[in-house]
């Protein structure tokens, strides 16, 4: 009987002991979870946020890199345009200022030889005497 009652009580004190445990257990694992989920929820946060970010960056980006090929482009064509409308337009003027030089030289010939003295005495008309 007393050693009967002793493996009784301990049993029951045992029994009691592992029920404690497993509430304890079952709450620390309960309480991982709860960490564990508000965890997972923060990092994904942070991953959309982080996404986010590299997503408007990234656009970002590209948009300059566009801006940029485009302003090289027309910096390039107007180069080129600019260029070439020089060109033009500086032939056009060095052929404009040949025939104004043609022209004035024309000019000056025929003002010249209009008031040249003639060359030969006996062209001359003859000066009258008074």
């Amino acid at each position: 009987p007393f050693a009967q009652t002793t493996i009784d009580h301990t049993e029951q004190a045992l029994h009691k002991h592992v029920a404690a445990l497993l509430a304890e257990t079952d709450a620390a694992l309960a309480a991982i979870k709860s960490k564990e989920a508000q965890v997972v929820a923060e990092a994904q946060c942070a991953i959309e946020e982080a996404s986010s970010r590299l997503g408007a960056a990234q656009d970002a980006s590209t948009s300059a890199q566009n801006a940029w090929v485009d302003a090289d482009a027309r910096v390039t064509g107007l180069k080129s345009d600019k260029l070439a409308q020089q060109r033009e337009d500086a032939s056009a003027k060095l052929e404009a200022a040949r025939a104004a030089e043609e022209t004035f030289r024309a000019m000056v010939a025929a003002f010249e030889a209009s008031t040249a003295p003639p060359t030969n005495p006996g062209d001359a008309p003859a000066a009258h005497e008074t």
